[in-house]
């Protein structure tokens, strides 16, 4: 029992460096003054954004497929990020019946902006940190990386 405690607590204080990291890093990119015009989003909606992004254009229900998430669900968020304008959602000419997801000239132009800003603040850390720890790090995470990769349906 002692070996599975020390694994929660190894995996609480992982969970709770990555939630410091993502916040630090999402609040100093989307909240900034100098930053890009950037309406103020949630994290999911940043990230369901740069799915749309990575996508090019999808489907609701391939959106909903990628995130893990329920047809509903998406198209609610979808509808408020479409409110927004970071979003535009048109109805497919091939299948009446879809719709098809894109993100907007301006929002591809803002978040490649702060894709930028985080590379460049993740640089920073890593000076911060030293290149001991940063060997360590890219260690860890090219193992998490492998681990993941075998989870996944081919």
């Amino acid at each position: 029992m002692p070996n599975q405690q020390r694994i929660r607590d190894q995996a609480r204080i992982i969970a709770a460096t990555e939630y410091l990291v993502h916040r630090h890093h999402f609040q100093r990119h989307l909240s900034e003054e100098d930053g890009p015009s950037f309406p103020a989003i949630t994290p999911h909606q940043f990230h369901m954004v740069k799915a749309v992004r990575d996508h090019g254009s999808v489907s609701l229900k391939k959106l909903a497929e990628a995130l893990g998430l329920k047809a509903p669900s998406v198209s609610l968020m979808v509808d408020r990020l479409v409110g927004m304008g970071m979003l535009t959602r048109d109805q497919n000419p091939a299948d009446r019946r879809e719709v098809i997801i894109r993100v907007s000239a301006k929002t591809s132009a803002n978040i490649e902006e702060i894709e930028r800003r985080m590379l460049l603040s993740f640089t920073e850390l890593v000076e911060k940190i030293g290149p001991e720890y940063a060997r360590m790090w890219c260690r860890v995470c090219d193992r998490i990386q492998e681990v993941l990769a075998k989870e996944q349906p081919q």
